[in-house]
Order: C-alpha cells, then structure tokens, then sequence
C-alpha cells in the first residue's frame, strides 16, 4: 500500500501545474512502477474501462465553463444546482439553502475518492448547511442533471467523460444552472490525512495531561462496527454527536457504524467481547478508559473527533427543534387528513348555491395570503419583462424559461411590451416532502405590439410556485401557456394540491 501512497504523492504534484512533458514522463515512470508492483493488468483494465473521449464533438469552452478544464488535474470540482429545481435554492439574500439539511449528489464519472476523501468532501460541504447526503451509487445521467443538488467532477477525469455527458455539464455551467461550490485536492486530502494523525496525538496527550475538557472517541481494534456511547446526561444529543462522525468511524471501524448506548464499565468489558469497537465518553472517562486499556495492553487509537460543551449545546438545541418540527409535522398531517375527510362529506351533500357560499367564505379568509403572492409572481414578471438591459435579477429565466424564452424572443423580432394583465387563477396548499406549503397560480396576459407590422398581439402563461416561507425559498416554479390545463392538473396531482380559493 506505502509504495501506490507514494506513487500518488508523485503525480499529484505534477497534476497541480500539468506540463505536456512532464506529464508524459510521470506516466512512463508510473506504468513501470506498477508492473513491478503487478498492478499493470488492473491499470490496463482501468484505462480500457475509461478511455480519454474525443471532444471533437464539444461545445468550446467559455469563460463561466472554463473551470472545468482549466487548473490542478488532482482537483474535484463541487458544483451546485442554481436551477432552482432542485432541494437547494438561494433565499431572499443569496444565501444557499437545503431543504431539512439534506443534498443528494452525483460525480459525473465512477467515484475517485476512497472512504476518506468522502468524508472531507462532505465535511466541505456541510459547511454551507448540509447535515445529510443522497450519494448516487451511478454516475450522473445526463438528461437528469437538474434533478441533482450537486455534483463533482474530478478535473484530470473529464476527459474520460462520455461526449453527451461532458457537453451537457459544459452547456449547464455555461447557463449559470450550475455554479463552482468548492473544490478538494489531494493535496488537502494528503494535508487533512497529516493533520489527522496530529490531532489525535495531541488530543491523547492533552487527555493523559488533563488538560482538556469534552467529549471524545478511542477505538479498539476488535472488528467490530458497534460504537458504544456513555454520556448518560443529553443521551440523545451525544447519540447525535456520534452520527456526525459516522464517515470518519466508517473509515476506522471497516464498515458502518452502529450506536448504542451504555455505562463506561458495561463499555469496557463490551470492548474486551469484541462487542464495542469504539467507545464514546467524557474526557475523565476517557482518560480512565485509556488507563486500563494500557494496563491490559490492549491497541488502541484516540481517533481526531472532540466535541466541546459549546458542540454540546447546539446539538442539543438542534436535537430539540427537529423533535418539535417532526411533532408538528405529524399533527399538520393528521389534521390536514382529517380536514380532506371533511371536505369530502361536505362537497357530497352541498348544493350550487352553498358551494357560492363557501367559495366567497375561502377567498375572504384567504384573500390578504392569495393576493400576496399573487403580487409576488406579478412583481417578479414585471420586473423582468421592463429591464431593457435584459438583465436578469429575478430569476425569471431560470423558475419559469418557457415564459422567459418566449418573451425574449418577441422583444427580439422588435414587439413592444404594451402591458401585463394578472388574475389569480388558485391558491391553497401542497404536500411537499412531509410538509404543509403554500402554493398559487396567476393568469400573466402580456399585451405587445409591432410598429413595423402595425399588430398586437397578447399570450397568456400559468405561472405558479410552492412558498416555502420558513427557508424563504420559491419551489418547484411552474410556467405554461393558460391553454395547457392538462400540464397544471398534472402538477396539481403530484403535489397533492388542496384549493383554499375554489370550492370543488
């Protein structure tokens, strides 16, 4: 294993300024080096299984897709979907936001990066708010990019990207559906490996010294998977604590780890059965713990995971908010059952008239809510359709493109906008991912006219989105000509939508 370490080491480092010559020789050197170690038939069926493409084929490469192809070949490239169709979008001040926490991601070709350098792409990542990750087991599929919240690229792998593939991520960077989030090396893999080890010596040494407060892990070498928890205040926020670290114990325990937890003495006799293969305590019981483990000479290793009183606090808030968030969730769904229950009894027995009745009764409750958006949509369009730099601020190109291209292309056969006329078509709300949202739809009728023909014209588009008030994000965004009512029932139907502005 030391001599393929080694073996990288080497051409990361002439991968960070590739040099046709130098290039050529660090591979020469390299596939002789491998023979030696007997590798030659895996790196020839490796190279068979990923063969440099021809790009004959490809877009040219522009100024916002030129990171693509240009820099370090040992960087993998994490890219953010800016479509606003996925679960990540940017709220009202720019800032990136995931739904409950979670990201699904893909790499566009077969994962380069072992268990470790997962863990330090992820740890990248969940520093703009991600808590959890949906890895696909599959590369990427090209016509399904937009479905992706992110997605990595390896930059001296791109090459070996099918054609169809490679120019779908090119054309989507280069439309501003995908921008750079970050981006990891192995030269920072190689750094966080170094600063790993460190960490961990340091923390055994601050332990043995008792000069440290907290909470920590130490592993025993016994196979095991089973990692036992022995905070018994906070027993859940400590059980939290632990799945935090689930990537990096997955990398020293061999395999997924499960979490109990149990007394610091049940603990240590568990780790002598082979029942405990890390141990999760405070850092008196770790010091403790470390005592007998040396008295009965046992291996083990102070893994580079510490968690403050500070850490402990939070997580405990956070533990606390997601309880409450999962109870109301689970009474909004019980009532909105219970109100759909109702609805459905009272719609059999009503006649025209009361259904008037109760219609007026739904838009006067939820007339200030209904307009409001309404308002928003209109506002958003308006601005769009009067900037006459094309400059767009608002999203509109990216949520709804069909109303976007259409409108873009009218201004550029010389129509002039004359006016734009809104009526709000339905408001009421949607299941979204176990959750109760907002959500409406406005007839927009622009009026425009062309001098030189001497015409007018005016096209009418259903434009809608789900209101995601608590992350201040617009979902699912929804732009078709007023004549397609089969594309609007259609999205009615996935969404479970429940009308607080007609009575059905």
């Amino acid at each position: 294993m030391q001599p393929l370490i080694k073996l990288k080491a080497r051409l990361s480092e002439v991968l960070v300024r590739p040099e046709t010559n130098a290039l050529k020789q660090a591979i020469s050197e390299s596939e002789r080096e491998l023979a030696q170690l007997h590798l030659e038939q895996a790196y020839h069926d490796y190279r068979a299984k990923h063969p440099i493409q021809s790009r004959n084929s490809l877009p040219a490469a522009t100024d916002r897709n030129r990171l693509l192809v240009d820099g370090p070949l040992d960087e993998t490239l994490i890219l953010v979907n800016e479509s606003g169709q996925a679960s990540v979008v940017r709220n009202i001040r720019g800032d990136l936001v995931f739904d409950r926490g979670s990201a699904t991601l893909c790499f566009l070709h077969d994962a380069n990066l072992d268990a470790f350098g997962m863990s330090e792409l992820k740890a990248k990542i969940s520093e703009k708010g991600v808590r959890t990750f949906e890895i696909s087991a599959s590369p990427c599929a090209a016509d399904r990019l937009e479905r992706y919240d992110l997605v990595a690229v390896n930059r001296g792998l791109f090459a070996t990207l099918p054609a169809n593939l490679a120019s779908s991520i090119l054309k989507a960077v280069d439309r501003g559906l995908f921008t750079l989030l970050g981006s990891l090396s192995d030269r920072e893999l190689q750094a966080a490996r170094n600063a790993d080890s460190i960490k961990s010596l340091q923390l055994e040494n601050d332990l043995q010294k008792r000069v440290i407060d907290g909470f920590g892990l130490v592993s025993i070498a016994n196979g095991t998977s089973v990692v036992c928890q022995t905070v018994s205040d906070h027993q859940k926020t400590h059980e939290s604590l632990v799945t935090r670290a689930a990537d990096r114990l997955q990398i020293e325990l061999g395999s997924a780890p499960k979490v109990i937890s149990t007394s610091i003495e049940t603990a240590f006799v568990s780790t002598k059965r082979g029942q405990c293969g890390a141990i999760y305590s405070s850092s008196k019981d770790l010091r403790d713990l470390i005592t007998g483990l040396q008295r009965d000479k046992l291996n083990y290793h102070v893994l580079p995971i510490w968690f403050t009183a500070v850490d402990v606090e939070a997580e405990t808030k956070n533990v606390a908010e997601a309880e409450a968030r999962s109870l109301r969730e689970e009474q909004q769904l019980d009532q909105r059952r219970k109100d759909d229950q109702l609805r459905a009894e009272l719609q059999r027995r009503q006649s025209g008239e009361e259904k008037r009745d109760r219609q007026d009764k739904l838009q006067k409750e939820n007339g200030a809510l209904a307009r409001g958006l309404q308002e928003l949509i209109t506002d958003r369009i308006k601005e769009f359709a009067e900037k006459s730099d094309r400059a767009d601020r608002t999203y509109v190109r990216q949520w709804w493109p069909t109303l976007a291209t259409w409108y873009l292309e009218q201004i550029a056969n010389d129509w002039e906008l004359e006016s734009v006329v809104s009526e709000l078509r339905d408001y009421g709300t949607v299941k979204w991912k176990n959750r109760i949202l907002e959500a409406g739809f406005v007839a927009l009728t622009f009026k425009v006219k062309n001098r030189a023909l001497g015409e007018h014209q005016q096209k009418c588009f259903t434009v809608g989105y789900i209101a995601d008030r608590e992350f201040e994000v617009a979902r699912d965004p929804i732009a078709v000509p007023c004549e397609d009512e089969v594309a609007i029932n259609r999205y009615r139907t996935a969404r479970d939508f429940s009308s607080k502005w007609l009575a059905n």
